[in-house]
Parts: structure tokens; C-alpha cells; sequence
């Protein structure tokens, strides 16, 4: 992706300038004028209101790495913006006017979102900065070509945190060679200013105070994990993690002065923790991670203490229900609390277990039958989705107990006991094979494919059931049926696989589904060109062959899942039609004798894409580079550029981006 962006290269050149240089000199009024096509008002004004102000969390988080800026005709700046994922934006200024491109599922259809809007703000904060004078000997506006003037973005940001760390060094420096009482005044200064500062200080008076037992800091611990009332966004995720993580000297001291204590109040910064988790966007994982951090050390409580009495296995199954994402080494804790405490977690656990399934099974029936839709119906009508959420999570944990002591038969009559969708039937057979019950797994798998005999993953178990005991023709059998259900490349070749187990003659099973699918391509033509109010106009077609066009997409991928490349070379010709990403996989498996054939195939999909292309137009541009990389001389390039920069006109952003031979 990041190949379609100027100056995104390892390297760090943009569009050939060496060190990622800008690519001319940008003047005072050129910058002014960017500056005022940034505005807010212009921002809120293309992306909404609710667009532009969730953008505002981006710029004042670490979200943002600017990848390159781009002078030229239409200056532009490129990023990775972190989101939900990674995301590639562009923002660029035309003619006074804000456009770009971001490759999130918001800005799909062409829309200008937030990662956008975040972007064009810091360009325009860094646009603010002091530049110098152009180029003298470039043109008046930007001196294309011209040696840059004024730092890439890149070595303001390093220069900006050089600066930081010096000054950061300086003020240490300083601050050491203060005298106790200067820095002392100067604190209460700043605490009668400012909250923050004076909570804190007053948290580490609290710390520094002798107790009598580190249970009375819990009222500390809360304080210093407490978020507030409002939830915070990722941006401001790292500060409230940079502030609780004080708790963690806490805890360590705690463990070493009073275990017994200790344990106590690692537990409730566990929970504390958790409770956080609730309130803030963890989209960067710094909460999660103090989340396990803080568990880490109420298991090395756990370990300090010894067995625990029977009471803390109640406790702990508390724990293991709340516990957000598995915070913590549960076979430590386990193998730690001791025999009486793990006798009574197991005991509870199926008590609990035992009491959510009677209550499913009893309003199920209530609501008739036993069919899948009417269960989930009846699930969802006694239970919240945390309940059955946690119905679910408790019969995980149930069984894996069963299996630690090695109760395997309990463990099946717990999955038996509520056969009632396929779902139920795969995880049974799973259970079985993982254990080694290969015979048990089979017969299950039989019986499971009589009662649900289309569902995919009961398929997946009985076919590793019959190749695993050789029942060949069956697995051939239950292979063809998987083809003809859901047609395409990986259960072709499985079909093929399974007819050679079988001892079927493969060419004679391959050209029978070869030929079936061409009698049915001939069905589907003749069915379309009857269909009445179907019409073709060129252009306005975006998608799918036309009336009188035979559909060859299926046979040419099977063809080309074998490495047939010139058989399915010539099936895709004229006038039969095939999908677009099936003639580009063939096109860039041709050897370079063939091309020719590889470049008339590209354009067709090129002319295709372009049917229904929009800005920033990645794909076209790519597909014309590969286009080009097999053309034979540049002047022949040259001309069918001429000729894309002529027919597209309309595209201006794509003529803009059309690579220069």
C-alpha cells in the first residue's frame, strides 16, 4: 500500500530527493495559503461536525507518524495513523481546495474522516512553524527540482525532541543544584496551583506513613487507580497509565514487609484495575498491560502465602468470572491456593455451572422444541449477554477441570448433555479426538452428519474421520458434495486429492467438473440473455458479464489453481468474460514470453476498475505500473500514458499520479 505514496520508501527519498527532502521550497505566501485551506472552519465545513471533533483526540496523541510531505504543484503529506488499525492517509491542497485519502472503511467511499482531518491539522501546525527563504533560483511559489529550503517534517521532529531531552537534562540539572528548602517552597507553589500535583504529594506523605497494616493503604490504592467519572479516549490513555503504574512499588513493598497483607491488597488493585479497563479505550494496550502487571503480583502473593483455606476457592471463582481477558497464569494460582481451596473452586464452579444450564434447559422447553433458533431465542430471553456470556464461560472452565483430573468420561457427559445444534456435535468430537478417542470420535462424527448433513464444520469432522481411517469413498463422496455446494479453487483440488485416495482416475474426474461447469455456463448465458429489462449500455456496466457473454471466472480459477496458465490464457479471451481479480492472477503468471498477453489482459481489468474507480485511485495506478513494467519500449509507454492522461481527463487526481516514463 505504502507503494503508491510518494516518499514512502525504506529509504526515506520522497519522489527522488535524497533524505526525504520536500520537493521544492515552499514561500511565505504558499504557506499561508495552505495554512488558510486547513482552517477548522474549511475542515468541519468537508467532514462534518461529529467527524471533526473526534479528530481532535489524534492530534494530541503519539497516533500520528508523517511518512512524507510533498511540494510540487499540489503539495501533500502522507502518515500512518494508529486507529482501530494502522492506516495510510493522505491530505493535499488543490487549487485551494482540501482533498486526500485514507484507507480506513469510513473514508471507502471517498468520504473525508477523522484520521484525514487530524492529519491536515498537524500539517497545518507544522505549516505554522518558521521556514526559510526558498530557493533564490526557483520560480516564484514552489521551486520545483530546486534544493529544499526548509526542513522535512521528519528532522523538525527529531530536532523538536532533541530539544526536549536537552531540556529535560537541564531542568535534572538544576533542579539538583537547588538547595532542600528552595525546591520545598517551590513544591507548595505548584500543589496550591495545581490538584493534581497536590494529590499526589499528599499520596506520597500517605506512603511514607508507618501502618500497621498494608490493608489500610486499600483507600490509597483506590485513589491512585481511579480513572474519574468520565471515560477517557486513547489519546489520554497513556496519562492515566503514567500515573497509576505508581501503585506497582506499592504492591512490591507490600509482598516484601507483609505477605499475608499483601495479598489482600494486590487483589483489590487487581479489581481496581479492572474496573479502569471499563473506563478507558484501550486501543494502545498500555491499560491492559497494567492490568497483568498488577495480577502478576497478586500471584506472587498467592505463591508467598501458601495453601489458602477452603474459602478462598469461593473467592477465586469470583475472580476467574470477572477477570476481563485473562489477566493472570491460572495454573499458577491453582497449583498455589492448595488442595482445600481447589476442591471447593471445583465444587463451586459446578454447582454454578449446574444452576445456569438448569435455568436454559427449563425456559427452553417452555418455549417448545429443541431447535437451534428457539434456543438461542429462549437464551437471550432469560439471560443478558453477560449471563450467557458467563453460562458459557462457566462450562469452559467446568470441563477444563474435568480434564485436568483426568475425569474424561464426566467431561463427555457434560457435552452430551445438551445436543442440540451442530455446534454441540463438533465439539464433542473435538473433545474426543484430543484425548485420543479416535473410534468414539468417529461414530460421533457419523451420527452428527446424519442430523446436520450441509453443516461445514460437522463436514470438517467427519472427512477427518474417514481419512483417518481410510473410508475413502465416503470422504470422495462427501468431497464432491462440498464442491458442488460452494464451487471454487481449494475444494476443486480437494475433490482431485480424494479421487486419488479413492482410486478414481483424477484426469477423468477433473475433465467430468471441467465439462459439468462449462454445460453450465452455457445454461447461465442463455438464462440471461432471456431476461427481459436486462440491457447493457457500455460504460454504465460496471459489474458482471452481459447478457450474451459467457461467464468463464470459475473454470479459468480452477485452471489456474492447477497452474494451468495458457489453458486458462485461452479460455478468458474474447468475447467470454471473467472477473477481474482471476485475470490479473493469470496475467501475473505469464512467463515473459507471453507478455503481450499479460498487458492486454491487465488493461482489460484496468478499463474495468476504471469503470467505478474514485480518488486516490491505489489500485489503477497500481495495476498501470505492472502494465507498464511488461510494455516493450518507452515509446510505446509514453503513448498509451498520453492516451490513459487523455480518456481519464475527468480523473484529475488520477492524470495527476500517472508515473512519468
Amino acid at each position: 500500500m505504502t507503494d503508491a505514496l510518494p516518499g514512502a520508501h525504506d529509504n526515506g527519498t520522497s519522489n527522488g530527493t535524497p533524505d526525504g527532502a520536500l520537493t521544492g521550497g515552499l514561500t511565505e505566501e504558499v504557506i499561508k495559503g495552505l495554512i488558510e485551506a486547513l482552517s477548522d472552519t474549511a475542515l468541519r465545513s468537508l467532514a462534518g461536525k461529529a467527524v471533526f471533533g473526534r479528530a481532535k483526540d489524534y492530534v494530541t496523541s503519539n497516533a500520528i507518524t508523517v511518512i512524507a510531505e510533498e511540494g510540487g504543484a499540489i503539495p501533500a503529506i502522507y502518515a500512518e495513523i494508529i486507529g482501530t488499525d494502522i492506516y495510510l492517509t493522505e491530505v493535499s491542497v488543490r487549487d485551494g481546495s482540501v482533498g486526500g485519502g485514507c484507507d480506513c472503511p469510513h473514508a471507502e467511499d471517498g468520504t473525508f474522516c477523522k484520521h484525514q482531518v487530524a492529519l491536515a491539522m498537524v500539517w497545518r501546525n507544522l505549516l505554522g512553524t518558521p521556514r526559510s527563504t526558498p530557493h533564490s533560483g526557483g520560480p516564484t511559489g514552489i521551486a520545483a527540482d530546486a534544493p529544499t529550503a526548509s526542513p522535512t517534517l521528519a528532522d523538525r521532529t527529531a530536532r523538536l525532541i532533541t530539544k526536549e531531552v536537552a531540556q529535560h537534562q537541564a531542568l535534572e540539572t538544576f533542579l539538583n543544584s537547588r538547595p532542600v528548602s528552595e525546591l520545598a517552597s517551590k513544591l507548595m507553589d505548584l500543589a496550591n496551583r495545581d490538584a493534581g500535583i497536590a494529590k499526589e504529594l499528599n499520596q506520597w506523605i500517605r506512603l511514607d506513613q508507618p501502618v500497621a497494616s498494608v490493608v489500610e493503604h486499600k483507600t490509597l490504592v483506590t485513589e491512585m487507580l481511579a480513572v474519574g467519572r468520565s471515560f477517557v479516549p486513547a489519546s489520554q490513555s497513556h496519562k492515566y497509565v503514567q500515573r497509576a503504574e505508581a501503585v506497582l512499588p506499592l504492591l512490591d513493598r507490600a509482598l516484601k514487609t507483609d505477605p499475608e497483607g499483601a495479598l489482600a491488597l494486590t487483589q483489590h488493585a487487581m479489581r481496581r484495575t479492572w474496573a479502569a479497563f471499563q473506563q478507558v479505550d484501550d486501543s494502545y494496550g498500555n491499560v491492559g498491560e497494567l492490568c497483568r502487571s498488577v495480577a502478576a503480583r497478586w500471584v506472587n502473593a498467592v505463591q508467598a502465602n501458601g495453601p489458602q483455606p477452603a474459602a478462598f476457592g469461593t473467592a477465586y471463582l469470583k475472580l476467574r468470572l470477572e477477570d476481563p481477558f485473562g489477566c493472570f497464569d491460572t495454573g499458577a494460582v491453582e497449583t498455589a491456593m492448595g488442595a482445600a481451596a481447589l476442591t471447593r473452586f471445583r465444587q463451586k464452579l459446578h454447582e454454578s455451572w449446574r444452576k445456569a444450564k438448569d435455568e436454559v434447559l427449563a425456559h427452553r422447553q417452555t418455549a417448545g422444541g429443541r431447535s437451534a433458533s428457539k434456543y438461542i431465542a429462549a437464551l437471550h430471553e432469560v439471560h443478558s449477554l453477560s449471563d450467557s456470556a458467563q453460562l458459557f464461560t462457566l462450562e469452559r472452565m467446568h470441563l477444563q477441570q474435568l480434564a485436568a483430573q483426568g475425569d474424561i468420561d464426566a467431561a463427555l457427559s457434560v457435552l452430551k448433555e445438551d445436543l442440540n445444534n451442530s455446534t454441540d456435535h463438533v465439539r464433542v468430537v473435538q473433545f474426543l479426538e484430543q484425548h485420543g478417542r479416535m473410534r468414539d470420535a468417529f461414530s460421533h462424527a457419523e451420527a452428527a452428519i446424519k442430523a446436520f448433513p450441509d453443516d461445514w464444520q460437522v463436514q470438517d469432522c467427519a472427512l477427518r474421520a474417514y481419512e483417518r481411517d481410510g473410508w475413502t469413498a465416503e470422504a470422495f463422496d462427501l468431497r464432491m458434495r462440498r464442491f458442488r455446494a460452494r464451487p471454487g479453487p481449494e475444494t476443486y483440488l480437494a475433490v482431485l486429492a480424494a479421487a486419488g485416495h479413492a482410486g478414481h482416475d483424477v484426469e477423468s474426474t477433473r475433465k467430468t467438473i471441467l465439462n459439468a461447469i462449462a454445460e453450465q455456463e452455457i445454461l447461465l448465458t442463455h438464462s440471461r440473455s432471456q431476461r427481459t429489462g436486462h440491457t447493457r449500455f457500455g460504460p454504465q456496466r460496471l459489474l458482471g458479464p452481459g447478457p450474451n457473454e459467457r461467464d468463464v471466472s470459475l473454470r479459468a480459477s480452477l485452471l489456474c489453481a492447477e497452474n494451468h496458465w495458457g489453458e486458462a490464457l485461452q479460455l478468458v479471451q474474447p468475447p467470454a468474460y471473467c472477473s477481474e481479480q482471476v485475470l490479473e492472477h493469470i496475467a501475473l503468471h505469464l512467463g515473459h514470453a507471453q507478455w503481450d498477453q499479460a498487458v492486454t489482459l491487465l488493461q482489460r481489468v484496468l478499463t474495468s476498475t476504471m469503470l467505478r474507480a474514485t480518488s486516490p485511485y491505489r489500485r489503477e495506478l497500481d495495476l498501470v505500473r505492472k502494465i507498464l513494467a511488461r510494455m516493450g519500449h518507452d515509446i510505446t509507454r509514453r503513448h498509451w500514458l498520453l492516451h490513459l492522461a487523455s480518456v481519464h481527463k475527468a480523473k484529475r487526481n488520477f492524470v495527476r499520479d500517472l508515473p512519468v516514463v
